[in-house]
């Protein structure tokens, strides 16, 4: 590990590298998804809390993990209506844990 990183950073890391090795390397776009598969992983965002929000985006939803990287939430399906997603690219997390989504095709 960097000794460069905080405590926090590498902590982040550490989760990043977990996820990254576990979830998606075995998870990466199975022909039917799963609560809790990514297919595939794009933007991510680290809550206050230490969750790590993820957006899923073939699958058309925002997953979010604890920071023991259990899911916790999940919200969004395809579609233009309000609560729906069309391809969440990115995700944001403010300090009172308010996630906004930037989805690519909906454009409604």
């Amino acid at each position: 590990m960097n000794s460069d990183l905080t405590e926090q950073e590498s902590t982040k890391l550490k989760a990043l590298q977990s996820v990254f090795s576990i979830r998606f390397e075995t998870k990466l776009r199975k022909p039917e998804s799963k609560s809790g598969q990514l297919s595939p992983p794009w933007g991510m965002a680290f809550g206050p809390d230490g969750s790590l929000v993820v957006a899923d985006d073939f699958n058309h939803r925002i997953q979010i993990y604890d920071k023991d990287f259990k899911l916790i939430a999940t919200f969004g399906s395809k579609g233009k209506e309000d609560g729906e997603l069309t391809y969440p690219r990115e995700v944001a997390v403010d300090s009172e844990v308010s996630t906004d989504v930037a989805d690519s095709w909906n454009t409604a």
